[in-house]
């Protein structure tokens, strides 16, 4: 995910046929293929996009894990909800019975667990958590 996220970022100011990584945790060792076409400035603007990156990963759960997120007393008000009727927090959660992992950065996930902080069920500090604010 590092490479793609430094590659799409790359490619914002300089052609490039691709780029590689000696080492994940040191920048320093990225290499560029730059297109013949690059100038010197748009060589200069890549390495500068590289020297100031920072790549935060993106929080991702397995079902299970998010289950994990929320405490007993919350599930009790989910379970409590979907039993009066909120189809969507049974639809949320029906759905995490059939996908293999969760991402915090995913539109359905940042919609349905603002969907549980509006209902009073979570707190902001519990949104920040989950979604790695």
């Amino acid at each position: 995910m590092l490479i793609q996220k430094l590659d799409e970022a790359i490619r914002g100011v300089c052609p490039i046929n691709h780029i590689s990584i000696e080492d994940e945790d040191d920048l320093s060792t990225v290499n560029i293929n730059f297109k013949d076409e690059a100038t010197a400035q748009q060589k200069s603007d890549a390495q500068a996009v590289v020297e100031a990156f920072v790549y935060n990963e993106v929080k991702t759960y397995t079902p299970e894990e998010f289950f994990d997120e929320f405490t007993q007393e919350q599930w009790s008000a989910i379970k409590t909800k979907i039993k009066e009727g909120d189809i969507n927090l049974e639809y949320l959660f029906d759905r995490l019975r059939v996908v293999d992992g969760v991402s915090a950065d995913s539109q359905k996930t940042i919609v349905g667990v603002n969907y549980i902080l509006s209902l009073g069920i979570i707190n902001q500090d519990d949104v920040d958590r989950i979604l790695g604010a």
